[in-house]
């Protein structure tokens, strides 16, 4: 009972701020960065944002322990589509802002040359000049990434113009931006905007406008040219433990000194581990198409994906913050008990 509670806790508590990670080598070279969002993960380009997300009812069934299915229904599926910053200046500066302490490693594959460790991530990420007199700031706050458009003092806020290649549909109703996905619909409520004027904030009204598949914004009455205005879309998109692979909770717990630990399960490559940690490298074998395996104890799990491995991850409770993360396993099916 105690770690199952801990486990809620962990969840709810936004434990792990959303990562913000840069490409060192370890991706192709479009993605400047990368970060997860639920049941996904989002990738920075240049002059857009690319979303990939997984089917979450085929996620859920991965983490059942059902009995055997067939084919069919062991398939994973995925929806991508791009936010997409229409005429935008590709070369404009991107910095990076806010570190976080602990540092990550990809040991992917056998080539040691495409090993890269020791990377920072952030919580924020500024596209500055995007558009002429405009800035994009994507940032992280607990366990959501979000993003702002700074209008500087004289630009055009109709210089901002989006498309969303790849989604089904995309329209406006009742001020929200609507996404249609095969599976799913991402709803991005009315935008917040305000001026810092005479050092009090003061509110704009701020509206989505869509022409001919191409989203822009419109300030309302009250929006003072001669002063910077930040638009603040309410499109919010959770993260928990920063792992890029399939991996299911099964236990957590804490020690005298405050600290907690989770322990789950690890499917692939990409769980973030850490400088310190005890496993780097993924252990077990992939599996050649989706199958069950029988795990003592358990039952038939799915591994689709490998046999899984077991991840720890230690986490400092006051400033909310991962301390480290591992592997631990081999070549069988890992699974941590409480």
């Amino acid at each position: 009972m105690r770690s199952l509670l801990l486990c809620i806790l962990l969840l709810l508590s936004g434990i792990v701020s959303a990562q913000i990670i840069p490409n060192k080598g370890q991706w192709a070279s479009n993605i400047l960065y990368r970060t997860d969002v639920p049941n996904g993960t989002l990738f920075f380009e240049n002059d857009r944002l690319t979303y990939s997300f997984t089917h979450p009812e085929d996620i859920k069934k991965l983490h059942g322990h059902a009995a055997r299915i067939n084919s069919d229904n062991a398939s994973m599926r995925y929806h991508s589509f791009q936010m997409q910053f229409i005429n935008a200046n590709r070369e404009a500066k991107k910095s990076s802002l806010q570190p976080f302490e602990e540092r990550l490693n990809y040991f992917l594959g056998n080539d040691k040359s495409k090993w890269v460790s020791d990377i920072t991530a952030f919580h924020k990420v500024s596209y500055l000049d995007i558009y002429k007199g405009i800035d994009v700031v994507f940032y992280s706050e607990e366990e959501r990434v979000k993003y702002d458009f700074i209008v500087h003092a004289g630009a055009d806020v109709k210089s901002i113009q989006l498309s969303f290649p790849g989604a089904d549909k995309v329209y406006v109703s009742n001020n929200e931006l609507k996404i249609k996905l095969s599976f799913t619909e991402i709803i991005e409520q009315i935008p917040i905007a305000y001026q810092i004027i005479n050092g009090r904030k003061v509110s704009v009204p701020c509206y989505f406008v869509m022409e001919k598949n191409v989203l822009s914004f419109k300030a309302g009455e009250g929006y003072n040219p001669h002063h910077d205005l930040i638009i603040d879309p309410l499109l919010i998109f959770s993260s928990y433990s920063g792992s890029t692979s399939d991996n299911f909770g099964y236990t957590a717990t804490y020690d005298e000194d405050g600290f907690l630990y989770a322990g789950s399960t690890s499917f692939n490559t990409g769980y973030p581990t850490t400088i310190g940690a005890y496993d780097v490298t993924f252990n077990s074998n992939p599996t050649s198409g989706a199958e069950w395996v029988f795990v003592p104890g358990l039952g038939p799990i799915f591994a689709g994906f490998g046999v899984p491995d077991i991840a720890i991850t230690k986490y400092e409770k006051k400033k909310k913050k991962r301390i480290y993360s591992t592997y631990i396993g081999g070549l069988q099916c890992d699974i941590p008990q409480s």
